[in-house]
């Protein structure tokens, strides 16, 4: 939904196709399309997560924003709650999918509501609108 644009178009991009990911896990379970689909959905989700993360702290790095470690704190804290997600996807399978998908979703709903519209307009100042060539690698 457009509101939960934080303004800055490269972040709202990320942040309109992890949300995508995270359906496309959710869809695997209630569809009982097997492992396979599964785990490909599962591992595309993660690999953007990653990717997203990297992508706000290089920027944040970039243009000296002053909050950075407490954003990256966030992030970081997020990459360990996925690591205990997947050993109990490991151990139980695709029960433990539903609870990781939704944990994923809310956590970036809240940090979208809260964190990420912090930084938005910090990066439209200082990297313009957002929509320059260096700040949209092609993902």
């Amino acid at each position: 939904r457009d509101d939960f644009g934080v303004g800055f178009a490269p972040i709202d991009r990320d942040h309109r196709k992890l949300l995508a990911l995270i359906n496309n896990l959710l869809a695997t379970q209630h569809c009982e399309s097997g492992s396979v689909l599964e785990r490909q959905a599962l591992d595309e989700l993660l690999d953007y997560t990653e990717y997203h993360f990297q992508r706000e702290e290089d920027l944040m790095t970039r243009h000296g924003y002053p909050d950075y470690a407490a954003h990256k704190a966030q992030h970081d804290h997020m990459r360990q709650q996925v690591k205990l997600h997947l050993e109990r996807y490991r151990d139980q399978g695709r029960a433990a999918l539903a609870p990781l998908a939704n944990h994923l979703k809310v956590w970036l709903l809240q940090h979208i509501a809260g964190t990420d519209r912090r930084l938005a307009p910090f990066l439209a100042e200082r990297a313009g609108t957002g929509d320059a060539a260096s700040e949209t690698p092609g993902r």
